[in-house]
């Protein structure tokens, strides 16, 4: 990351207030943010905060699951308008959209399903709603699971620019 967010923040709060209230007030973003993070949104914001994230992760954080639902909306596409299919289908879409996900990962997000066999039906439009006030377990395990990896990739690449200096 060029410049933590954290640092951009502190600069602007400092130009619209003094040094001490835009400190106090960083504080208590930075505290509120913490609090809550085991929210993914504050868990990203957090992330960001600390510079372990750039902005870009955050935004595709928030936009994961809508982007996953426009995907299942046209590779399922019944011809009804029916947002339907089993179990298993929704699984090994999954698999499909997100083919770099380890396997253990997949297999946590089982764990999350609605209960029943791999014939079930279930509404995958619900599934994978991301609503700000009732989160689905999917699309939190999800988000959860792509900061994971985020942050993972962006440890390594730090570790090798870093080690060719």
């Amino acid at each position: 990351l060029k410049r933590p967010f954290t640092d951009v923040m502190l600069g602007l709060l400092k130009k619209e207030m003094g040094d001490e209230e835009a400190m106090v007030f960083a504080i208590n973003i930075f505290v509120s943010v913490r609090r809550y993070a085991a929210e993914p949104d504050f868990l990203a914001y957090l992330l960001l905060m600390l510079g372990r994230i750039s902005d870009s992760v955050v935004r595709d954080n928030r936009a994961l699951c809508g982007e996953i639902l426009r995907i299942f909306g046209a590779h399922f596409d019944a011809g009804d308008g029916s947002t339907r299919i089993t179990k298993q289908k929704f699984f090994y879409g999954l698999r499909e959209v997100l083919p770099h996900k380890e396997k253990e990962h997949c297999q946590d997000l089982v764990t999350y399903f609605p209960p029943g066999g791999p014939n079930v039906l279930i509404n995958y439009e619900w599934l994978l709603q991301d609503d700000l006030y009732v989160i689905s377990p999917i699309v939190y395990a999800l988000r959860l699971q792509h900061l994971e990896e985020s942050l993972s990739l962006c440890d390594k690449m730090d570790k090798a620019v870093h080690s060719s200096r």
